[in-house]
This record gives C-alpha cells, structure tokens and sequence, in this order.
C-alpha cells in the first residue's frame, strides 16, 4: 500500500509533460489527487498521535544494562557515523566471517562499530533484538547517522562511506516539493531484480531490514522506534516476519518520515556493487551462507588479506 501510494504522490505531483512523455498509462488522475490529498491529510494527523507508554516489562535488563554501559565508555558513541551489526545464535556459523571485515572498514573510515550479540528481551523472537537496541542507540549516542547490517552483509566498496547513501538515496527527490528533511529513516526497498514500474502488483514489498540508516539528530526518529517497537505487541501483525510487518506499520503512517527505495545496485543483494547480503538461496550452494561468503572472501583479494589478518591476530 505505501509503495502504491509513493508512486501516486509521484503523479499527483509531476507535470502533465512529464506524464505524458511516461505514455498512455501515466495520464494525470485529477479525481485521485482529490482523494490522495485527503487520504494523506488524515495520516498526518494520525502521525501527530501521543503513543502509548511502554514500560519495556519484556526487557532483559542486565542485558540492556550491559548495553548501556558499553555506550557510556564514550569511544564507541562518539564520532560522526557508526555501523550497527545485530547477530544471534542463527548466524553463529558465518557472522565470525563478516565481523572481522566490519571493523577493518570502520577502522579505515574512523567510524564506530557496535556488535550485538545478546538478546535483549525475553518472551520474544532474537530478531526483535534490533529495533530495542536501536532505541538505547537513539538515546546516547552522538553518531549523526548510523547503518544497521546483519550478519549476512559485507562491505565490498573499501573506498567510501554509507555517506554516500544518504546524499544519493536517502535524500533522493521523488516530486519537486518531497519533504526529503523529514526522513528519519531510510530502508533499501525489497523490490524484484528486474521490472518495469515499482507501483506493479509483487514488484517492491516491504523494506529490507539490513542496509536501514536512521538519523539521530532528529528528533521524529525515536519516535519511529518507539512507535515500530511496540508493534511487539501487536496481535494483528502475522507472526512470520512479524518485525517487517511492523516496520511497514510504521511507515504506513509516516509516510514523509520514513523512505524506501531500490537500491539493489548498491545493497541488500549478492550482486550489489557497495554491499552485498548473501542471505539468499543461490544454485551453487543452496542455503549454506556460511560457504557462500567464505567462498567470496577467498576470492575477494583485499577482503580475502583483511581475513587472513584478523586469523593471525586471533592467534596471538
């Protein structure tokens, strides 16, 4: 639905010559910018809603104390960017290949990786470790941006920074008056690798949650995370990938605030040329992550020296 209604803001918004160069089936809908407008009108008084206190009685509090802790030492929280990395016991196989490569590229970049590895709260599914700890990092630390991967994720492009993600992507214009200084977060879209319109039944679902950047400094970014949280709670949601379905709750409702688009070429899939999630089934070995991302660091030749390193330094 929010995928559908990003595509008609878009058409409400473009010229009449802008449409008409898309062809025949981009002819301007008056009656729809009508209905769009009053539709949008009510989810931004929606959004100004106060949420509901939550008392965070499901948390693991030594481990949030841990958490905590951590942050206060000041190096970690400090500097202009962080990278984020949530990895439990499902990913125990493979994450100790990608966390090496992790730190090497924060190192290089100067900016500060955070590693969590324990659950945070009880009752729930490890997964739903994410968003609480993305709620302690909104609160204490001093990063303007921070990136959160999972553990199926590496960086391929030594050379710069997630910065560029946020001119190019998260900023991107989709219509002249988009209120791009709004977003709070940004998520690669879950789109299909190839297409021809976004706004086409099964062609873009939902965000991928490894590759999202949230904005710190904004205000309306706890609130998100506040908001997409809760949703824990939230019987309505199906159970199987309950936490992207609560994401996309949140998003419904806060339409300027929270942004996806595709970004493939960049991230979330093998092929992606910055960086790259094998998560995926692929022909070659099946659903082996673990020999998928070993095989490509072997024949990565930095990734593959920057391997072999943290090895020898592990062996000390």
């Amino acid at each position: 639905v929010a995928s559908k209604t990003g595509a008609l803001v878009g058409e409400c918004m473009a010229s009449p010559g802008h449409l008409q160069q898309r062809g025949p089936r981009r002819t301007r809908r008056p009656w729809l910018c009508i209905a769009l407008s009053l539709v949008c009108a009510g989810a931004a008084v929606s959004v100004e809603e106060q949420l509901p206190h939550d008392p965070l009685d499901d948390d693991q509090r030594d481990a949030v104390q841990r958490v905590r802790d951590r942050l206060a030492e000041g190096s970690i929280a400090a500097g202009k960017l962080g990278v984020v990395m949530v990895a439990g016991p499902r990913e125990s196989s493979y994450s100790p290949l990608t966390i090496p490569i992790w730190r090497a590229y924060c190192k290089k970049h100067n900016m500060s990786f955070f590693l969590q590895e324990e659950q945070l709260n009880t009752g729930l599914g490890f997964e739903w470790t994410k968003p609480r700890l993305v709620l302690e990092l909104l609160q204490r630390v001093k990063w303007r941006y921070f990136i959160v991967v999972d553990a199926d994720a590496l960086p391929v492009d030594f050379g710069k920074t997630f910065e560029f993600m946020i001119k190019v992507h998260m900023r991107y214009k989709r219509y002249a008056n988009d209120e791009i200084n709004e977003r709070g977060i940004f998520c690669p879209w879950n789109c299909d690798e190839e297409y021809s319109s976004a706004s086409e039944d099964g062609a873009c679902g939902g965000p991928l949650l490894s590759g999202c950047i949230y904005w710190v400094q904004k205000p309306a970014t706890l609130r998100l995370a506040r908001s997409w949280y809760l949703k824990r709670k939230d019987d309505s949601l199906p159970q199987q990938d309950r936490l992207v379905h609560a994401f996309e709750k949140v998003k419904d409702r806060n339409y300027d605030q929270v942004f996806y688009r595709d970004v493939q070429k960049d991230v979330g899939r093998p092929y992606s040329k910055f960086i790259k999630n094998f998560g995926s089934w692929s022909k070659e070995f099946g659903w082996n992550i673990r020999a998928r991302i070993h095989d490509f660091i072997a024949q990565h030749k930095e990734i593959s020296k920057i391997a072999r390193r943290a090895e020898e330094e592990a062996e000390l």
